[in-house]
């Protein structure tokens, strides 16, 4: 697949000693697809649903 493939990282909290700062960071395992083909195939096999946006305002609150 020549896709861009994407690894999200989800920081941990940050953990404080005395005198060290320790900041760990989860990893995360690739999926074996880009996320352009992974969403297709989940509606296939019914995993995800899609639902409908919400309506656009015609006027923004601001």
């Amino acid at each position: 697949n020549s896709g861009y493939q994407q690894q999200p990282r989800q920081q941990a909290p940050q953990q404080f000693n005395n005198q060290n700062r320790i900041q760990s960071m989860n990893q995360f395992d690739l999926i074996p697809m880009s996320y352009a083909e992974l969403f297709p195939a989940l509606i296939e096999k019914y995993l995800v649903q899609t639902r409908a946006s919400p309506p656009v305002l015609a006027k923004l609150p601001w």
